[in-house]
């Protein structure tokens, strides 16, 4: 970028000092050496990213969700737990292929973050209905998610409520 920026802005002096006309031929470079930049910047920046996870508040989330409370099936202390308790929605993650254990990096990096800003849990949905996902439920699990409920969607789609402690008294108050 930096050169390229350098290549235009030399070029914009040569033609206010001699012409655009006269220095046509280096326009046209500058242009195709920009237009390549381009190309280049939006290819490696594709490379670039391998991975991303995405999770709210789940006060924030509740807020653009406003039935959610309502379509959480669960015993009550886990409706007061997620009601009272500062809990972490995992929304989603994703890497992409062929790079093995970018995701569990992301995992670890929202569960240290979530750690360092008084996060008491995380939480997460998994869809069983209609169709399961159980690639998503075995890795939940793997990764310490226990089940804690349903979310019944009005759209008639189910999905399962997991739950990752992240507060050891918390842990111990939910054994």
């Amino acid at each position: 970028i930096y050169m390229a920026e350098s290549a235009l802005l030399r070029t914009e002096k040569m033609a206010k000092k001699l012409g655009a006309d006269k220095v046509a031929d280096q326009i046209a470079m500058t242009q195709l050496y920009l237009y390549n930049a381009v190309d280049v910047v939006t290819q490696k920046g594709k490379e670039g990213i391998v991975g991303y996870a995405l999770t709210y508040d789940l006060e924030e989330w509740k807020k653009d969700k406003p039935n959610w409370d309502e379509e959480v099936q669960a015993d009550r202390q886990t409706i007061n737990h997620l009601s009272k308790d500062k809990v972490l929605y995992f929304r989603h993650i994703a890497r992409k292929e062929g790079y093995s254990g970018v995701g569990e990096r992301l995992e670890d990096e929202v569960y240290n973050l979530a750690k360092n800003q008084s996060y008491q849990a995380v939480v997460g949905e998994v869809l069983e209905k209609p169709i399961p996902n159980e690639k998503s439920r075995e890795v939940h699990e793997k990764r310490g998610f226990g089940k804690i409920g349903q979310v019944v969607y009005k759209d008639g789609t189910i999905w399962g409520l997991y739950e990752k402690n992240l507060n050891k008294l918390l842990l111990k108050r939910k054994k």
